[in-house]
């Protein structure tokens, strides 16, 4: 009996022996952000050795960016294959194969920069690969966890320690390498949006006001404006405008003017407008008049009308009026709020690069 015990306690000792290596080789949470988060750069030579220290992300960023030359971005592709090549050594076979893929999807991407301007400076290249994705206790923190099938998992407690820094250092600095290599684009797409900015404030500060059912029908309008931009072409209809009928014979009269239907065009820059409207003016006390109001932007909108469908100069009216629509400021709609997505699309860019 007491040998029989005696035995089982043994045999629990040898298993527990056995399995505490295996389980010590498992990175903790708290390892996995050490290694895999921007507080790497904290460690010290003390913490990881010199020679260790020498291939972190930020020293080894430091030396390439040191020895790049203009126009040679292939050259940084090489610099990240060959720190994975330092660390990944001995490491597991599936990681290591998707991290091999993505290291050579990045080496074809920096080549194209080299060699096409276009995608340089309008696209740029890409960081999503190497973004490490934080996972939940208990669940893997993923390096370009938005494609699953290709997707590195770092699982806490399994994963080895030097697993974890091969993947996340290659990852990190491969980061670095992406934002560089995108700076032009977002150079060039900061400039597209500032110039869509500034043609937003023209089309506010210059352009013809819009009724609710105006911003209705010129956001619907496919023709009149391209995607985010204020209207290039802008529809009129039954736009309101209190005005002042000046008559050579029948006297002045205050009048409330109808245009009916019209279209106004503006240059590129928003900055400027002409155009015409048939309308309808109602002057005090009299019969209505039909005619047609002449836009040009800056100096504003002048009609002429005229009584009884009679074009003569006895019965005509100019009409002198004011944008009534032009002095409420807190008008809404579907244009205005594309607006504010390009003033926020600039804030964005401005406050931060990854």
């Amino acid at each position: 009996m007491r040998a029989a015990l005696w035995l089982k306690v043994s045999l629990t000792i040898s298993v527990i022996g056995a399995t505490a290596p295996l389980r010590a080789q498992g990175v903790t949470r708290d390892q996995l952000r050490r290694e895999c988060t921007d507080a790497l750069s904290l460690q010290t030579v003390d913490s990881l050795g010199a020679a260790l220290h020498r291939r972190t992300p930020n020293q080894s960023w430091s030396r390439m960016l040191a020895a790049w030359s203009p126009a040679d971005y292939s050259a940084l592709g090489d610099s990240v294959r060959a720190l994975w090549d330092t660390l990944a050594s001995g490491i597991d076979s599936t990681a290591a194969a998707r991290m091999i893929r993505l290291l050579a999807r990045q080496r074809t991407e920096l080549s194209r920069l080299d060699s096409d301007h276009g995608f340089l400076v309008k696209e740029g290249a890409t960081a999503r690969w190497f973004e490490i994705t934080t996972g939940d206790p208990g669940e893997p923190w993923l390096v370009n966890g938005a494609e699953p099938d290709s997707a590195v998992a770092l699982t806490e407690g399994q994963t080895a320690l030097p697993t974890v820094r091969a993947v996340c250092w290659t990852a990190l600095l491969a980061r670095k390498v992406a934002d560089f290599g995108g700076r032009d684009a977002r150079a060039q797409t900061r400039r597209v949006l500032a110039a869509r900015a500034r043609r937003w404030d023209n089309f506010e500060r210059y352009g013809y006001s819009l009724t609710p059912l105006e911003l209705l029908l010129n956001g619907w309008c496919g023709f009149c404006r391209g995607m985010l931009e204020p209207p290039r072409i802008q529809l009129i209809a039954v736009h309101v405008l209190p005005t002042y009928a000046v008559r050579d014979e029948l006297g002045n009269r205050t009048a409330l003017t109808t245009e009916v239907a019209g279209i106004l065009f503006y240059n590129q820059a928003r900055s400027f407008h002409v155009g015409f409207s048939y309308a309808y003016s109602l002057p005090a006390e009299e019969r209505r008049e039909s005619g047609w109001v002449v836009h040009v932007s800056k100096i504003g909108q002048l009609g002429i009308t005229f009584r009884d469908n009679t074009y003569t100069r006895e019965n005509a009216s100019l009409l002198l009026s004011a944008d009534l629509y032009r002095f409420i400021e807190n008008w809404s709609g579907r244009i205005r709020e594309e607006r504010d997505a390009i003033a926020k699309g600039i804030q964005k860019l401005r406050g931060g690069q990854n």
